[in-house]
This record gives C-alpha cells, structure tokens and sequence, in this order.
C-alpha cells in the first residue's frame, strides 16, 4: 500500500536521483532536528500543483499527458520564444552563434547595468597586474612591454584575459596579490558585460588549453564575460544564453553582498581568499547536509531571513530574481517560464525538466527523452527543500546567528550539527 507520505517520498527522491532509504532516513532526520513535519510533501504539491498550471497553459490535459508529449511541447515552446527573441534582437534564426552572442549582449546589458556591485578599483587592479604581469596576456595581445599593455588595456579585461590564458602558477600569484587587498581597494560599481570581440578572440582561443563556457562571471571585477564562440548548435542558443548571463548576474550578486558584509572584519583578506577559491562557501552543516552562501543569500532576499541592514548594506544588495524573472522583466512573452525553475514531471521512471536552461539545451543537441537534461531543476529543487528546512526552527535561528557573526566581524565561522 503507498501512502500519501511515501508516494511524495518517492517522488521526490525520483526527481532527485537519490536512492529512496536513503532519502528518506534524510527527511526523517530533518524532521527530527526541525519538528517540523510534512515540509517535503508540502513541496511535492506545490511542484506538482505548478507543473500542471504550466501543462495547461501549453494546452496539454495534466491527467493524461505522457512525459513524451511535455517533453515535445517545452521544446517547440522554447524554440518559437527562441525565434521571438532573435527577432528582437535584429537577427533571424539562420543568424551564427557570433552574431547571436554579439546581439545579446547589447540587448541585455542595459538591464544587467542597473544592478550594482563590489568589485575591485581599477587603480588597486592596475597595481595587481603591473606587480604580476600576465607575460601570456602580454604576449597574446602582442604588446612588447608591460607598460604600454597596461596603459592601452582596461584592467578588467586584462584581468579576465588573464584568468583564460595563464597558468596555475600565474594564478597562485594573482591570489597572493589580491590577498593584500583592503576595504578601500573596492567600490561600488555597476555590473559589467565584456564582450570578447572575434578578432582578440581568435587570437586567444589558439592558446587557450582547456574547454571555456561562452558565459562567465569574474564576481571580483563585477564582469559577466561572453565569448564568441562559433557553432553550428543555434536552435535556442539565444534563449539559453539570456537565461545563462541572469545567472551568472544572480552569482556576482551573491558574492557582492558576502564582500560588504565582511569589509569590516580585520580578516577581511581570508574571507576573500576563502571566495574566490570556492566554487560555493560552506556556512554550515543542515543534518548531513552542506548549507552554502547562496542558500542564506536567497533566504534574505525572499524575506525568509531577516537582516537589519547596516549602513554599508542596502536592500538593493540583497534583491535577486530567478533567471526566468529576469528574462520575462526584458520580455512579456517569456512569461510562460517563470516558476519554471524548481518544476519537474515524473512518469513512471522518466523525469522531463520544465527548467528553461534544461529544455533549452535538449533543443540544441537533439537529446532523446531517456536522455533528457535535468541538472538544473535537480539542482533548484533540491535547494528548495534546503531552504524549507532552514526556515524552520531551530535552523531559521542558526541562520540568523550565522549572519550576525558575519556582518559583527567575527574572525571564524561557527559551524553547527544537528
């Protein structure tokens, strides 16, 4: 007999790709921790309540869709928003990935240059890079002498170029340089798109010796970077890129406001360290699980975590969207995708991601449904189950005490065990 417990149990656990005993003897020592009962079949039917709102609205029948059906419908959704959104852009769906890339980032920079953020000074970055030279960059570039690089080259870009074409040892340099940075080497600024133009960029792509994204952020120069990568996979390579540089924006935010509310703590430099060399920034621990900067950064900001502001720390600094927010705030038609983030449809033993960057690259390398992308909606889903439980006693405390011990400058962090 399956219960309503065990049946939003296997779900979820599906969706995850996580083995059911083990998921659940997670939940029940979640359970256990917060007192807090029924917290994952809650989200189970919010997911499904939402993914059949979205089923309808493509006007399929949620009652006797088959994962195959939704699966084709999200891709020729996604592939006439592509179209809408080439046409807005000025190009046509024959357009190369060069133009394509080239065109939306004029599109998008005007709404990614409202959001502000903390990045180094160019006059302390300057100083970094005329200490430690990029000999390769240099080289790349085809200047003869550091001098007149760093006279004609922004700092920023160099910064970036250099993050793509030296080497590990270079690196280690760069990271002792910026170890000795202060408070007063960062300002406030506006978020920067660079785009690498085709002919720098065929220059570097020959010396570049490991696979690149085309879209990155650089959070310590406030730079989300685009590369004109040439390739023939275009069917929805403009909707995925929008969605790709909202995200990179949300992880520049991120990082943002963890720098201010460090600045005025005397190991100022360790925490910055600490940052720029994780991927993500261990807080502490939720049962067996890691609890990351970006869980508490999205706590604050839905309002589930209350932060009095500092003078230093504006409610700017802690506002985000989810990407497909982003994306409909630019375009009204995006709309269908927002909420999309954290939806999935499980049929039998085959999941379909209803997530924009999942559906979008289906599109583009023609996956089979057996195959289908899931990476990112496992990855919003299993953070919403995070930030459920962290919103319940005793973690809603923990949470508060862990930014308290941040913003007050407190030298360690204090790691907790439930």
């Amino acid at each position: 007999m399956i219960t309503e417990k065990s049946g939003m149990t296997k779900f979820l656990s599906d969706v995850l790709s996580v083995e059911r005993s083990v998921f659940t003897d997670r939940i029940a020592k979640l359970e256990q921790a917060t007192r807090a009962q029924g917290i994952d079949i809650a989200l189970t039917m919010q997911i499904k309540q939402e993914t059949n709102e979205k089923l309808l609205s493509l006007g399929l029948d949620p009652s006797d869709t088959t994962a195959a059906e939704l699966y084709s419908a999200l891709q020729v959704k996604a592939l006439a928003d592509n179209k809408r959104l080439l046409k807005t852009i000025g190009l046509t769906v024959n357009a190369s990935s060069v133009d394509i890339m080239q065109a939306l980032v004029v599109y998008a920079n005007k709404r990614l240059k409202v959001n502000c953020t903390i990045a180094i000074k160019s006059r302390a970055l300057k100083k970094i890079l005329t200490d430690a030279v990029p000999l390769r960059t240099m080289k790349v570039l085809r200047y003869r002498s550091a001098a007149s690089m760093l006279k004609r080259e922004h700092p920023n870009e160099l910064y970036v170029l250099a993050q793509l074409l030296e080497s590990d040892s270079y690196k280690k340099r760069l990271q002792n340089a910026l170890r000795q940075l202060k408070p007063s080497d960062y300002e406030e600024t506006s978020i920067q798109l660079y785009y690498l133009d085709k002919t720098r960029w065929e220059h570097v792509r020959t010396v570049i010796k490991k696979n690149v994204v085309p879209i990155f952020a650089v959070p310590e120069v406030g730079t989300i970077v685009v590369l004109p990568i040439l390739t023939s996979k275009t069917p929805c390579l403009a909707l995925m890129s929008l969605a790709l540089l909202f995200k990179e924006l949300r992880l520049i935010k991120q990082a943002s406001m963890y720098v201010k509310l460090r600045m005025l703590d005397p190991s100022f430099h360790q925490h910055l360290e600490m940052l720029h060399l994780a991927n993500n920034l261990e807080i502490f621990k939720l049962v067996d699980i890691q609890v990351y900067w970006h869980h508490i950064h999205t706590l604050i900001g839905d309002g589930r975590a209350h932060y009095e502001f500092s003078p230093h720390i504006t409610k700017s600094d802690t506002q985000w969207s989810h990407i497909e927010s982003e994306m409909s705030s630019l375009d009204k038609e995006l709309k269908f995708w927002e909420g999309t983030h954290r939806l999935a449809f499980m049929q039998g033993d085959q999941l379909v991601s209803l997530h924009v960057i999942d559906v979008c690259f289906s599109v583009m390398y023609k996956t089979p449904i057996h195959a289908a992308p899931k990476r990112f909606v496992q990855n919003n889903i299993s953070d919403e189950l995070i930030y459920a439980y962290l919103s319940a006693p005793p973690y809603s405390s923990i949470v508060q005490d862990e930014l308290i011990k941040i913003a007050d400058a407190q030298d360690n962090f204090v790691y907790y065990e439930a």
